[in-house]
């Protein structure tokens, strides 16, 4: 992920970037990133459990 922010120009809209609409990504990178999140989103949700939220 930080090697597109890299490479973006955050000054352009996205429809503004050369190749728009045809994206590019590399699975392995986007699935390792995404089961990171999940493994951090149910820690969150465990803290929150145990400090009283209801949580569904």
């Amino acid at each position: 992920m930080l090697a597109f922010a890299a490479k973006c120009n955050w000054n352009m809209y996205i429809w503004q970037h050369r190749g728009f609409p045809k994206f590019v990504w590399d699975t392995e990178k986007v699935m390792q990133r995404l089961s990171d999140v999940k493994k951090e989103q149910g820690r969150l949700t465990g803290i929150m459990s145990t400090l009283g939220f209801d949580v569904k």
